[in-house]
């Protein structure tokens, strides 16, 4: 299957950057995290599911995962 990208132009205002600017900074933390976790499970010779990764990032608690539960499992998704 092929994939085709297209590039769009959006443009916002400043404020708007900045939302989007920490919602993706507070992503890649909780995305790092995750592998941090997912590493540290297979050099104790387990092999986490979607699931388990799922299960461990939706226990961080909320003010340390300010994203929406669904934004969270979406990145445990991602990774596995």
């Amino acid at each position: 299957m092929a994939h085709r990208t297209a590039v769009v132009p959006v443009h916002l205002s400043p404020t708007d950057h900045r939302r989007a600017h920490d919602a993706y900074y507070v992503a890649a933390g909780l995305w790092n995290q995750a592998v941090n976790w997912v590493q540290a499970e297979w050099v104790a010779g387990r092999s986490p599911s979607k699931y388990d990764i799922r299960r461990h990032l939706v226990e961080i608690p909320a003010e340390d995962r300010p994203l929406h539960a669904h934004s969270t499992e979406e990145i445990a998704y991602d990774l596995h």
